[in-house]
C-alpha cells in the first residue's frame, strides 16, 4: 500500500492538565466529605474495568467512588493535623498511603453505616480471568488426545499460544500432556490467552475495606485487612492442593460438538439480592455521577 503523506496524517493531541484542573478536582474531594456522612478506604483485587463499573451502577444512589491520584487526594484531606480539612481526615489519608496497596484504590463516600457496607464488601467477590503476571495458584495440565472444544480454525493461533497440536482429520489433536501453568509461577500473555480459552477463571475480583472516617473519628478494619492479607494464601494453598488436569477424548472417539461454549465471563458470588434495599439513599440533586481522575 502507498505510504501516506505527512499532511495527510492526523495526531491526536491530549492536553496535559494544568493546576487549576487539579485544584477544582480537590474541591471535589472536600465537597464530598461535606456531603456524605461516611468515608471509606478501600483498594480493589484483580481489577476489571466492566467488573467495577457494575460495582458504580450497584451503589450509584447509594455513595461515589473517587479513584484519583493518591498525593492530591492527600493534599485536599489533609497530611497531618495542623492542615486537615476535618478533623482525623489525615488519617484518612495515612490509610490510602501506607495501608491500601496497589494502584486501584481509593474513597468510597456514602451515608450508609459500617453495619451494612463492610458485610456487603466482604461477601463480593466474582470470578474472572487471569492477566499478565498474575501468580498461578493451580498447576493445569492438558491431557494429549483429541480436543474437542477447539476447532480445526483454531490450529494456527494455540500454535501460537504454545499449544503443540496436530490437525488429522479435521480434529485439533494434542500428542502428548501439555502443562499450561505451574503453580507459583507468574502467567505470560500466551498463558492467559490459552486459559481464556479453556474457559478457566483463576482471579477474584474484590474490594476490601481498610478503614472508615465517620464523625470526626476514623476507625481501623484489623479483621478486613488480616482477612485481606491471607487471602491470596490460602487460594495458593487449598484451592490448589492438587494439579489439575484437563481431560481430552481419545484419539478414535468421534466429535459430536464442534466448539465448546464460553459465554460466561466467571461465577458470580455476590450478596443477596435485598442486602442493597436497606441502604441509604442519595438526596443530593448532583447528577454527575462520573468523578474525574487527579493527575
Amino acid at each position: 500500500m502507498p505510504r501516506k503523506d505527512k499532511e495527510q496524517m492526523i495526531f491526536t493531541k491530549v492536553k496535559k492538565k494544568t493546576v487549576e484542573d487539579k485544584r477544582s478536582n480537590m474541591e471535589k474531594v472536600r465537597d464530598l466529605v461535606d456531603q456524605y456522612s461516611h468515608v471509606y478506604v478501600f483498594a480493589v483485587h484483580n481489577f476489571r474495568n466492566p467488573l467495577m463499573k457494575q460495582l458504580k451502577q450497584e451503589f450509584e444512589c447509594n455513595g461515589r467512588f473517587f479513584q484519583g491520584k493518591v498525593k492530591p487526594t492527600m493534599v485536599a484531606l489533609g497530611k497531618n493535623e495542623d492542615n486537615e480539612y476535618r478533623h482525623s481526615l489525615h488519617l484518612v489519608s495515612n490509610a490510602l498511603e501506607k495501608s491500601a496497596k496497589g494502584a486501584h484504590r481509593g474513597l468510597f463516600f456514602t451515608n450508609n453505616k459500617h453495619e451494612k457496607i463492610l458485610p456487603y464488601f466482604e461477601q463480593f467477590k466474582v470470578t474472572t480471568f487471569a492477566k499478565t503476571g498474575f501468580v498461578a495458584t493451580t498447576t493445569y495440565v492438558i491431557r494429549k488426545g483429541v480436543l474437542n472444544q477447539f476447532v480445526f480454525s483454531q490450529e494456527f493461533v494455540l500454535k501460537k499460544l504454545g499449544l503443540p497440536v496436530v490437525l488429522r482429520n479435521g480434529r485439533i489433536t494434542l500428542d502428548h500432556d501439555h502443562v499450561i501453568c505451574e503453580k507459583g509461577q507468574p502467567l505470560k500473555p500466551e498463558q492467559c490467552k490459552l486459559i481464556e480459552l479453556l474457559n478457566i477463571t483463576l482471579a477474584t475480583f474484590s474490594l476490601s475495606i481498610h478503614g472508615y472516617w465517620t464523625g470526626d473519628e476514623f476507625y481501623e478494619c484489623v479483621h478486613n485487612n488480616s482477612d485481606d492479607n491471607k487471602e491470596n494464601d490460602d487460594d495458593a494453598d487449598n484451592a490448589s492442593s492438587a494439579t489439575v488436569y484437563i481431560e481430552s477424548a481419545p484419539m478414535e472417539e468421534i466429535d459430536d460438538s464442534k466448539k465448546k461454549s464460553a459465554s460466561s465471563i466467571g461465577n458470580t458470588e455476590q450478596p443477596e439480592s435485598g442486602l442493597l434495599d436497606d441502604f441509604v439513599a442519595d438526596d443530593s440533586s448532583d447528577d454527575d455521577d462520573a468523578i474525574r481522575d487527579i493527575d
